[in-house]
């Protein structure tokens, strides 16, 4: 339930700001925040049973998570350290990942 919270609160944000990104620190911290749930989270599941287990388990939707959980901490972590604009990352690409995360 907290994951969607946040979820929706980025959202919300995003389109307040005018469909843009915003840069404000509050913004930041709860998409760091999100990005660490959803990091520890699939960190739990894959400690539980394994990586290649997990990933011969339900072996689509196991996946598609891990590419997911994967490129949303990768997208964050290159929009921090480079200083990333929405012309250079879709932004859309960016919400629907973490919708689906």
């Amino acid at each position: 339930m907290l994951l969607l919270g946040t979820c929706l609160l980025l959202i919300l944000t995003y389109v307040v700001d005018g469909y843009e990104v915003a840069k404000s620190p509050a913004f930041i911290f709860v998409e760091f925040s999100l990005n660490v749930a959803i990091g520890i989270d699939f960190g739990c599941r894959i400690r539980m049973i394994g990586l290649m287990k997990y990933l011969s388990q339900n072996k689509c939707w196991n996946k598609f998570d891990f590419l997911i959980v994967v490129l949303c901490n990768v997208l964050f972590l290159l929009s921090l350290v480079f200083h990333v604009t929405s012309q250079e990352i879709s932004e859309e690409l960016i919400l629907i990942a973490w919708s689906i995360a």
